[in-house]
């Protein structure tokens, strides 16, 4: 009987040594290109370290960022903005580019949620991206297990139990009480939707979309305290003031429906916690989520808070036209 034990050990052994091997030089040969496809941050990150030299403005903040500020206008602007994006997370890329050389301008970007947010809280699979953003120092660690056959995978990949990943989709199943149809939507996995014009006019389907992002999605991205986000932000503050760095505060656009979804008290909350970061900090604020330029044109955006292309063309000449003047 044990004869026939160590001989079934033998032939598994010898069975999975090849695809052990295989899987071995996979992750050498290709994971990392592999895992530079698959995560916009590692991708972003690995862009900017190229073309380090040439880049005068850094831009920090969340998907309304990404959307809003196009670094293809010139090439001394960079947007290192990322979907669910936070303070923490800005402050995590801010240390990793060490000294920031030749930037002389660091943009934090801010939306209704920014000061009370914790991606951590609302996109837990998202966060481990950050970490992976350390295998592009390659002299860390050549292996770079984890990213290539399980860097799609939640329970090996994220360290999260099993009660955390059931709780995690639950909460992102949305009953359509119409249709009575479940559909289940995965964070990461959330991007805005094209306007179909042949279909919908924009003003509807703007007006659909404010329904759905501004009020529940306001209320659910508040997850952390004033506090421990402002904590977060002083550091920031810290990193940029000792490389004597420029440093602009900048509320983007929002539709109209956008902000009459959110509310006047959601609106004066957030007006009064922007003064205390301005006065505060003494910071150069500019505030463009009212702005009529952007406001009133739906054509714009690609959703009810979000900029499409033209939208992001438009905003970031006049941006970039604004940091001149001040």
């Amino acid at each position: 009987m044990k004869t026939d034990f160590k001989k079934f050990i033998r032939k598994a052994f010898f069975f999975l040594l090849p695809i052990f091997i295989l899987i071995l030089l996979a992750e050498i040969l290709i994971g990392p290109s592999v895992l530079l496809n698959n995560s916009t941050i590692l991708f972003k990150v690995s862009s900017f370290l190229k073309k380090a030299q040439e880049v005068k403005i850094l831009v920090l903040g969340s998907s309304h960022a990404a959307n809003a500020i196009s670094d293809s206008i010139s090439p001394y602007i960079f947007n290192m903005a990322n979907p669910g994006q936070d303070f923490e997370h800005d402050l995590f890329l801010l240390n990793f580019l060490g000294n920031l050389q030749g930037i002389e301008t660091v943009i934090f970007t801010v939306s209704y949620f920014s000061f009370e947010y914790s991606e951590a809280k609302e996109w837990p699979f998202r966060v481990k991206d950050y970490l992976d953003v350390q295998t592009l120092k390659p002299e860390k660690n050549i292996f770079h297990f984890k990213n290539w056959l399980y860097d799609r995978s939640i329970l090996l990949n994220y360290n999260l139990s099993p009660y955390q990943i059931v709780k995690y989709y639950l909460l992102k199943i949305n009953v359509n009480k119409n249709s009575g149809k479940i559909n289940i939507k995965k964070a990461d996995k959330q991007i805005p939707r094209k306007i179909d014009k042949t279909s919908e006019p924009c003003e509807l389907f703007i007006k659909k979309d404010a329904a759905r992002r501004a009020i529940p999605l306001q209320a659910r991205y508040h997850n952390s305290t004033f506090q421990s986000i402002e904590k977060i932000f002083r550091k920031m503050l810290f990193i940029c003031r000792k490389r004597n760095k420029r440093i602009f505060l900048v509320v983007l656009p929002f539709s109209k429906i956008y902000n009459l979804g959110i509310g006047d008290k959601w609106k004066s909350d957030f007006d009064l916690k922007l003064d205390h970061y301005q006065t505060k900090y003494d910071l150069l604020v500019l505030d463009y989520s009212r702005d009529a330029r952007f406001e009133n044109d739906c054509t714009l955006f690609l959703n009810a808070d979000h900029l499409n292309m033209k939208g992001a063309v438009k905003f970031t000449k006049i941006l970039l036209e604004d940091l001149k003047d001040k």
